[in-house]
């Protein structure tokens, strides 16, 4: 939850966002979504992981 309240913060992403950021980030995991904000922030697009 620190992490995400500090991610919220620095990108100013939605909290939502910040949210499955900061889990995706603490698992050591590969978010993929077609969200072009989340993408600017780490997440990739599903056909670039097919």
């Amino acid at each position: 939850m620190v992490e995400a309240n500090q991610l919220q913060k620095d990108t100013l992403l939605y909290p939502m966002d910040a949210l499955v950021l900061a889990a995706v980030n603490a698992v050591d995991a590969t978010l993929v979504s077609f969200d072009g904000e989340l993408q600017e922030h780490g997440a990739v697009l599903p056909q670039d992981r097919i």
